[in-house]
Protein backbone atom coordinates (compact mmCIF):
# COMPACT_ATOMS: atom_id res chain seq x y z
CA UNK A 1 0.00 0.00 0.00
CA UNK A 2 1.13 2.94 -1.15
CA UNK A 3 1.64 5.91 1.65
CA UNK A 4 0.15 9.53 2.23
CA UNK A 5 2.98 11.70 0.67
CA UNK A 6 5.50 13.49 3.61
CA UNK A 7 5.05 10.66 6.03
CA UNK A 8 6.16 11.24 9.46
CA UNK A 9 3.47 10.02 12.15
CA UNK A 10 2.68 6.16 11.67
CA UNK A 11 0.17 4.46 13.86
CA UNK A 12 -0.45 0.59 13.76
CA UNK A 13 -4.18 0.17 14.43
CA UNK A 14 -5.80 -1.77 16.84
CA UNK A 15 -7.30 -4.93 14.99
CA UNK A 16 -10.42 -5.22 16.46
CA UNK A 17 -12.97 -2.56 16.33
CA UNK A 18 -15.28 -1.87 19.02
CA UNK A 19 -17.64 0.32 18.19
CA UNK A 20 -18.64 3.31 20.58
CA UNK A 21 -22.09 4.60 19.79
CA UNK A 22 -22.07 7.98 20.47
CA UNK A 23 -24.22 9.24 23.43
CA UNK A 24 -26.19 12.60 23.25
CA UNK A 25 -28.79 14.26 25.26
CA UNK A 26 -32.17 13.13 24.38
CA UNK A 27 -34.96 15.32 22.93
CA UNK A 28 -38.64 14.86 24.18
CA UNK A 29 -39.94 11.93 22.03
CA UNK A 30 -41.75 12.84 19.19
CA UNK A 31 -45.00 11.40 18.54
CA UNK A 32 -45.25 8.80 15.94
CA UNK A 33 -48.03 6.10 15.63
CA UNK A 34 -47.07 3.20 13.85
CA UNK A 35 -50.24 1.55 13.04
CA UNK A 36 -51.24 4.48 10.96
CA UNK A 37 -48.27 5.52 9.07
CA UNK A 38 -46.38 1.95 7.92
CA UNK A 39 -43.86 2.72 5.31
CA UNK A 40 -43.06 6.67 6.81
CA UNK A 41 -39.91 7.96 7.01
CA UNK A 42 -38.75 9.25 10.53
CA UNK A 43 -36.63 12.07 10.15
CA UNK A 44 -34.09 13.11 13.50
CA UNK A 45 -31.20 14.65 13.98
CA UNK A 46 -28.67 12.92 16.16
CA UNK A 47 -29.85 12.71 20.11
CA UNK A 48 -33.18 12.78 19.01
CA UNK A 49 -36.08 10.35 20.18
CA UNK A 50 -39.42 9.18 18.87
CA UNK A 51 -42.22 6.81 19.61
CA UNK A 52 -43.41 4.51 17.27
CA UNK A 53 -46.46 1.76 18.55
CA UNK A 54 -47.66 -0.99 16.85
CA UNK A 55 -50.63 -3.06 17.66
CA UNK A 56 -50.05 -6.00 19.69
CA UNK A 57 -47.09 -7.35 21.14
CA UNK A 58 -44.30 -6.81 19.32
CA UNK A 59 -40.69 -7.56 18.81
CA UNK A 60 -38.54 -4.52 17.37
CA UNK A 61 -35.45 -4.39 15.88
CA UNK A 62 -33.10 -1.98 14.20
CA UNK A 63 -31.31 -2.87 11.16
CA UNK A 64 -28.57 -0.78 11.80
CA UNK A 65 -28.85 -0.14 15.49
CA UNK A 66 -25.41 2.41 15.03
CA UNK A 67 -27.33 5.08 12.68
CA UNK A 68 -30.56 4.33 15.02
CA UNK A 69 -32.33 2.08 17.37
CA UNK A 70 -34.75 1.20 19.01
CA UNK A 71 -35.70 -0.47 22.73
CA UNK A 72 -38.71 -2.74 23.48
CA UNK A 73 -41.13 0.18 23.85
CA UNK A 74 -40.90 1.26 20.63
CA UNK A 75 -38.66 4.32 21.50
CA UNK A 76 -35.96 5.18 18.66
CA UNK A 77 -32.99 7.06 19.31
CA UNK A 78 -30.58 8.76 16.68
CA UNK A 79 -26.97 7.97 17.10
CA UNK A 80 -25.17 8.40 14.02
CA UNK A 81 -25.82 10.50 11.03
CA UNK A 82 -27.36 7.82 7.84
CA UNK A 83 -30.45 6.08 7.54
CA UNK A 84 -31.85 2.44 8.51
CA UNK A 85 -34.81 0.63 8.81
CA UNK A 86 -36.98 -0.07 11.71
CA UNK A 87 -38.93 -3.82 11.91
CA UNK A 88 -42.11 -4.49 13.96
CA UNK A 89 -42.17 -8.51 14.36
CA UNK A 90 -39.47 -8.88 11.97
CA UNK A 91 -41.46 -6.93 9.33
CA UNK A 92 -40.28 -3.80 7.72
CA UNK A 93 -42.55 -0.47 9.04
CA UNK A 94 -40.13 2.40 9.32
CA UNK A 95 -37.35 4.44 7.51
CA UNK A 96 -35.42 6.28 10.23
CA UNK A 97 -32.96 9.23 8.43
CA UNK A 98 -30.54 11.11 11.01
CA UNK A 99 -29.93 14.17 10.27
CA UNK A 100 -26.90 16.18 11.53
CA UNK A 101 -27.09 19.55 13.78
CA UNK A 102 -23.32 20.60 12.69
CA UNK A 103 -23.20 22.92 9.57
CA UNK A 104 -19.98 21.68 8.80
CA UNK A 105 -19.85 19.95 5.30
CA UNK A 106 -17.47 16.93 4.96
CA UNK A 107 -14.78 17.08 2.59
CA UNK A 108 -14.53 15.89 -1.21
CA UNK A 109 -13.93 12.13 -0.63
CA UNK A 110 -13.96 10.44 -4.20
CA UNK A 111 -10.66 8.68 -3.58
CA UNK A 112 -8.56 8.58 -6.96
CA UNK A 113 -10.29 11.95 -8.19
CA UNK A 114 -8.36 14.39 -10.23
CA UNK A 115 -7.08 17.94 -9.10
CA UNK A 116 -9.43 19.38 -11.73
CA UNK A 117 -12.28 17.68 -10.03
CA UNK A 118 -11.83 18.48 -6.90
CA UNK A 119 -11.43 21.90 -7.51
CA UNK A 120 -14.73 22.17 -9.34
CA UNK A 121 -16.53 20.62 -6.90
CA UNK A 122 -15.40 22.76 -4.29
CA UNK A 123 -15.60 25.78 -6.06
CA UNK A 124 -18.74 24.93 -7.40
CA UNK A 125 -20.43 24.71 -3.65
CA UNK A 126 -18.89 28.31 -2.54
CA UNK A 127 -15.51 27.66 -1.28
CA UNK A 128 -12.61 29.94 -2.33
CA UNK A 129 -9.57 28.22 -3.92
CA UNK A 130 -6.34 29.24 -1.54
CA UNK A 131 -3.45 28.97 -3.69
CA UNK A 132 -0.61 26.33 -2.13
CA UNK A 133 2.66 27.44 -3.86
CA UNK A 134 4.56 25.33 -1.70
CA UNK A 135 3.01 22.24 -2.62
CA UNK A 136 2.39 20.95 -6.50
CA UNK A 137 0.22 17.94 -4.98
CA UNK A 138 -2.21 19.73 -2.27
CA UNK A 139 -5.34 22.18 -2.97
CA UNK A 140 -7.01 24.51 -0.39
CA UNK A 141 -9.78 25.91 -0.03
CA UNK A 142 -11.41 28.15 3.07
CA UNK A 143 -14.69 28.74 3.60
CA UNK A 144 -17.16 32.05 3.33
CA UNK A 145 -16.07 33.16 7.18
CA UNK A 146 -12.13 32.49 6.54
CA UNK A 147 -12.62 29.81 9.44
CA UNK A 148 -12.55 26.43 7.89
CA UNK A 149 -9.87 24.98 5.72
CA UNK A 150 -10.19 22.33 3.65
CA UNK A 151 -7.03 20.64 2.09
CA UNK A 152 -6.90 17.52 -0.10
CA UNK A 153 -3.37 15.60 -0.78
CA UNK A 154 -2.88 14.25 -4.46
CA UNK A 155 -0.29 11.88 -5.29
CA UNK A 156 0.16 11.82 -9.48
CA UNK A 157 -2.64 13.53 -9.95
CA UNK A 158 -4.99 11.70 -7.83
CA UNK A 159 -6.58 12.34 -4.59
CA UNK A 160 -5.52 10.15 -1.54
CA UNK A 161 -5.98 12.21 1.66
CA UNK A 162 -8.56 14.82 2.81
CA UNK A 163 -8.76 16.95 5.86
CA UNK A 164 -10.65 19.70 7.29
CA UNK A 165 -9.02 22.25 9.87
CA UNK A 166 -9.42 25.35 11.83
CA UNK A 167 -8.66 27.24 15.07
CA UNK A 168 -9.04 25.22 18.67
CA UNK A 169 -10.74 28.04 19.86
CA UNK A 170 -13.22 28.94 17.63
CA UNK A 171 -13.86 25.80 16.02
CA UNK A 172 -13.20 22.76 18.65
CA UNK A 173 -16.51 21.84 19.68
CA UNK A 174 -17.66 22.38 16.27
CA UNK A 175 -15.32 20.40 14.63
CA UNK A 176 -15.32 17.33 17.43
CA UNK A 177 -19.32 17.35 17.37
CA UNK A 178 -19.59 16.98 13.55
CA UNK A 179 -17.12 13.90 13.80
CA UNK A 180 -18.79 12.55 16.71
CA UNK A 181 -22.43 12.58 14.79
CA UNK A 182 -20.74 10.72 11.42
CA UNK A 183 -18.01 9.08 12.69
CA UNK A 184 -17.19 6.02 15.62
CA UNK A 185 -14.13 6.77 17.65
CA UNK A 186 -11.78 3.52 18.26
CA UNK A 187 -8.61 4.52 19.47
CA UNK A 188 -7.00 7.99 21.75
CA UNK A 189 -3.68 8.57 22.16
CA UNK A 190 -3.23 10.95 24.98
CA UNK A 191 0.09 11.25 24.34
CA UNK A 192 -0.15 12.56 21.29
CA UNK A 193 -3.38 14.14 21.31
CA UNK A 194 -4.60 12.53 18.57
CA UNK A 195 -8.19 10.49 18.31
CA UNK A 196 -9.19 8.16 15.57
CA UNK A 197 -12.30 7.36 14.05
CA UNK A 198 -13.43 5.04 11.58
CA UNK A 199 -17.11 4.91 9.25
CA UNK A 200 -19.77 1.72 9.70
CA UNK A 201 -18.13 0.27 6.47
CA UNK A 202 -14.69 -0.02 8.05
CA UNK A 203 -13.48 1.29 4.97
CA UNK A 204 -12.63 5.21 6.27
CA UNK A 205 -9.68 6.69 9.00
CA UNK A 206 -10.04 9.78 10.39
CA UNK A 207 -7.68 11.06 12.46
CA UNK A 208 -8.07 14.33 14.61
CA UNK A 209 -5.02 16.28 15.33
CA UNK A 210 -4.58 18.68 17.99
CA UNK A 211 -1.64 21.29 17.86
CA UNK A 212 -2.11 23.26 21.52
CA UNK A 213 1.29 25.34 20.42
CA UNK A 214 -0.30 26.87 17.70
CA UNK A 215 -3.87 26.52 17.84
CA UNK A 216 -4.47 24.63 15.66
CA UNK A 217 -6.70 21.31 15.02
CA UNK A 218 -6.96 19.16 11.75
CA UNK A 219 -9.19 15.69 11.10
CA UNK A 220 -7.11 14.19 8.47
CA UNK A 221 -9.29 11.31 6.28
CA UNK A 222 -7.90 8.85 4.29
CA UNK A 223 -9.08 5.27 2.80
CA UNK A 224 -8.86 2.72 5.16
CA UNK A 225 -8.13 -1.10 3.90
CA UNK A 226 -9.36 -2.95 7.03
CA UNK A 227 -7.91 -6.60 5.72
CA UNK A 228 -4.27 -4.99 6.32
CA UNK A 229 -5.10 -3.28 9.46
CA UNK A 230 -3.14 -0.79 9.40
CA UNK A 231 -2.91 2.42 8.07
CA UNK A 232 -0.05 5.20 7.91
CA UNK A 233 -1.10 8.87 8.29
CA UNK A 234 1.03 12.45 8.30
CA UNK A 235 0.02 15.43 9.92
CA UNK A 236 2.94 17.31 10.10
CA UNK A 237 2.98 18.18 7.09
CA UNK A 238 -0.93 19.32 7.16
CA UNK A 239 -0.40 21.22 10.41
CA UNK A 240 2.39 23.19 9.11
CA UNK A 241 0.57 24.41 6.03
CA UNK A 242 -2.33 25.61 8.15
CA UNK A 243 0.45 27.38 9.99
CA UNK A 244 1.16 29.50 7.47
CA UNK A 245 -2.82 30.37 6.79
CA UNK A 246 -2.71 33.67 8.47
CA UNK A 247 -6.90 33.77 8.14
CA UNK A 248 -7.01 31.49 11.24
CA UNK A 249 -3.64 31.62 12.89
CA UNK A 250 -3.26 32.46 16.86
CA UNK A 251 -1.70 32.07 19.57
CA UNK A 252 -1.34 29.22 21.83
CA UNK A 253 -4.06 28.00 24.03
CA UNK A 254 -4.14 26.52 27.58
CA UNK A 255 -4.06 22.23 27.12
CA UNK A 256 -6.51 21.66 29.66
CA UNK A 257 -9.07 22.63 26.69
CA UNK A 258 -7.53 19.57 24.36
CA UNK A 259 -7.49 17.51 27.81
CA UNK A 260 -11.10 18.19 28.01
CA UNK A 261 -11.92 17.37 24.31
CA UNK A 262 -10.18 14.37 24.43
CA UNK A 263 -11.45 13.04 27.56
CA UNK A 264 -15.25 13.27 25.71
CA UNK A 265 -13.97 10.24 23.20
CA UNK A 266 -12.70 7.59 26.00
Amino acid sequence: MQQIKHLSLTLALITIFSFIACNKDENAPKDVRGHLTRGTTIRLYVGETATINHDGDCNWSSKEPLIASVDNNGIVTAKLVGATDIYANYDYVWRVVVQPTSTIDEPYMTWGASMTSVRRFMENNGYDYINSASDDDLLMFRDNNNDVIYMYQFENNKLNSSAIGGSITSKIEEITNFLLERYIPIYVDETQYIVYFTNIEKDLLIALAFNVSSNLMIALYAPYDYNSKTKAINFNHDLQILENCTTIKSTPIDINIVNDIINKFK
